[in-house]
């Protein structure tokens, strides 16, 4: 299991002593901030992987942590640990980007499980935010197929591999559908197929290219 590096923020001594039990037995490292100042310089100067504070009474001041995470380039999960905190204010506080808002203390027992839960999420949602780009796709097809593939193809490759038609590739790089034809019929001679099928086929048993087909059809 893969250690996180975690923040904690609380003002009750029973709930910081449950969440440092249920975190260590992993080996996790867990950081205590005895302010709320001394949160948002940690989360500027540590690679911290989750986030958690107890609620108390200011919600502003949770709300200027989210602010902080927003700005960093690795985002850590942001737990909130509430008690009697209205709905208008939970449902705003999950606007603002929190991960999860723990009303239940007996969740507790169980955090090492919802920290790791929540960093999956946030890892498969950045992934799926990135195969959105074409760019970055068009690179890690590049490093995955062993081919002089120009620019124009690969990027007809990664229209392809999300199962859209010539025509809709040629509206998506506004160009014409017989200019796409033209590039599809250059991708075949160079992995050696004569249709989309066993184009398709090929990427899926090359090596390197099963996840990315995996990863497009989440897309």
């Amino acid at each position: 299991m893969k250690i996180e590096k975690i923040l904690i923020h609380c003002l009750n001594s029973s709930i910081a002593d449950i969440l440092e039990r249920n975190l260590d037995r992993n080996g996790n490292i867990v950081i205590k901030a005895e302010t709320i100042d001394e949160v948002k310089r940690l989360l500027v100067k540590e690679q911290i992987d989750a986030v958690i504070i107890e609620y108390n009474g200011k919600k502003d001041e949770f709300l200027d942590i989210l602010a902080v995470i927003e700005e960093l380039s690795e985002k850590p999960v942001s737990i909130l640990i509430e008690k009697g905190m209205d709905r208008e204010n939970v449902l705003d506080i999950m606007k603002h980007g929190s991960s999860y808002v723990m009303e239940n203390l007996m969740e507790l027992h169980s955090i090492d499980r919802i920290i790791g839960s929540l960093i999956e999420d946030r890892d498969r949602n950045s992934r799926r935010s990135d195969l959105k780009d074409p760019a970055v796709i068009v690179e890690r097809l590049k490093d995955s197929i062993d081919l002089k593939l120009s620019r124009r193809e690969l990027e007809i490759l990664f229209h392809f591999i999300q199962g859209k038609r010539n025509r809709e590739i040629s509206k998506e790089l506004g160009i014409s559908e017989k200019t796409v034809k033209n590039h599809m019929w250059k991708i075949y001679r160079k992995f050696g197929v004569d249709n989309r099928t066993q184009l398709f086929n090929v990427l899926i048993k090359r090596c390197g290219c099963m996840n990315l087909v995996n990863e497009f059809s989440l897309v």
